[in-house]
């Protein structure tokens, strides 16, 4: 469903344990040599994200292609866009896309519901 492609920025929030994370790294991977795209992932809890660290571990060199962040998912910042409104500078912009540089290509929001 995400179809992700070699190129595109992919943040996972509430990411931990991780399986959604590692299918997403594992799409993005598939789609040929040396991507250049990213997968970030983030959760809330500090103990949780060193839990997603682990297990993303595993995917060994493939994780150069990995940020785990510990940030509230409800602010979570832009990569490269401070900015607000219309982007009025063309080198802001991704290369035949009218979004900023930064902005996520895919979001992936899995919240849990039951408060743990």
């Amino acid at each position: 469903l995400l179809a992700p492609q070699p190129h595109h920025l992919l943040l996972d929030l509430c990411a931990s344990p991780g399986s959604k994370t590692t299918q997403a790294m594992e799409a993005l991977l598939s789609q040929g040599p040396n991507p250049r795209g990213v997968v970030v992932a983030n959760d809330n809890s500090p103990v949780r994200a060193s839990h997603l660290v682990r297990r993303c571990r595993a995917l060994g060199p493939a994780s150069a292609n990995l940020m785990v962040t510990c940030h509230p998912a409800q602010g979570f910042p832009n990569l490269g866009w401070a900015g607000k409104g219309e982007v009025k500078d063309e080198g802001l912009l991704k290369e035949g896309s009218r979004y900023p540089v930064g902005v996520y290509d895919r979001i992936i929001w899995d919240v849990p519901w039951s408060g743990d």
